[in-house]
């Protein structure tokens, strides 16, 4: 994604004052930071919320936390002259090829392909899963996505060059551009969506036919289904923010498919990818009676209790 990287047609020691899509990512970021912040509190402050599928919540509210603070960071250093004593090629590797933002968004994309092997897990092999699988692995698979996530970004800062005055995205050659915009593509959208595709499928056809034939579990069944409604709500609006963008960016403008980065239409999928890391707050207040109870015991409007039965 193209976040507004400006300096490619602008030297980065001017002054670029704020235009309208910059004031809605302003409000973007404000909402992010608040509305993760605040979930990222609740699951370690609240006893009941410390569950393994809130564990990767609040990983992904850290990831998109990150995000968000990018995203201010983002608009504060792209309005102000890029101060003299820097050096140049190394602000515009490490800065404005905003490589720090697609780490989070990939290890956000790897942390919802994690928590879907947890469900999965105990949805499909539930004894297997209470025996074997502990917090410790869910947090190894957090690990796990963080790094994946560091790898799949380190040739960012190579592909992006400090000549004339601007910051430019420069391959080696087009074969080099091809095979790194459909190795994105692919592994960092298309299969992770093919994946969570199965396995959400897979889980509710399970949780089915559990529900058909075991009637004495209805609570624990009715528990479960709340869970996968919730996080399969977070997956979709996941892929809907990110799908108009990655299919423009990564597969259309590979091909050498004319993309106009500075369209109402191409700045519109830009705010939704931004949006995306604001939203899911938004989701679990809706979504997840848990978390709402957790809200009202984090700031004093029950007693606090240990246990909150569904989600």
């Amino acid at each position: 994604m193209e976040f507004e990287n400006r300096s490619n047609s602008t030297s980065i020691a001017e002054n670029v004052p704020f235009r309208y899509p910059e004031y809605l990512q302003l409000i973007v970021g404000i909402i992010g930071v608040i509305g993760n912040a605040l979930v990222f509190i609740l699951v370690a402050k609240v006893k009941f919320l410390q569950t393994t599928p809130n564990l990767f919540v609040a990983s992904l509210a850290m990831t998109d936390l990150l995000a968000s603070l990018l995203i201010l960071a983002k608009l504060v250093y792209m309005t102000y002259p890029v101060p003299d004593y820097f050096h140049m090629t190394l602000y515009c590797k490490v800065v404005l090829s905003d490589v720090f933002f697609w780490m989070t968004a990939i290890s956000s994309v790897f942390i919802l392909i994690g928590v879907t092997i947890d469900r999965f897990c105990a949805i499909v092999y539930p004894f297997r899963y209470q025996a074997s699988f502990t917090n410790a692995k869910a947090y190894i698979l957090i690990v796990l996505a963080w790094m994946l996530a560091i790898v799949f970004v380190l040739f960012i800062p190579f592909v992006y060059e400090y000549q004339n005055g601007k910051c430019l995205q420069d391959f080696n050659n087009r074969t080099h551009q091809v095979v790194t915009g459909i190795g994105f593509f692919l592994f960092t959208y298309i299969f992770p969506m093919i994946f969570m595709v199965f396995a959400y499928t897979k889980m509710f056809k399970v949780i089915c036919n559990a529900s058909s034939d075991v009637q004495s579990q209805s609570s624990a069944i009715s528990s479960r289904v709340r869970i996968l409604k919730m996080l399969t709500t977070v997956v979709v609006v996941f892929f809907i923010c990110w799908s108009p963008n990655q299919w423009m960016y990564f597969l259309l403008s590979t091909f050498e498919v004319r993309v106009d980065f500075y369209s109402t239409y191409y700045e519109t999928t830009v705010l939704m990818c931004l949006g995306n890391s604001c939203i899911n707050p938004f989701i679990y207040a809706l979504k997840s009676r848990q978390f709402y109870e957790g809200f009202r015991t984090l700031v004093g409007c029950t007693n606090t209790i240990d246990h909150v039965d569904g989600i």
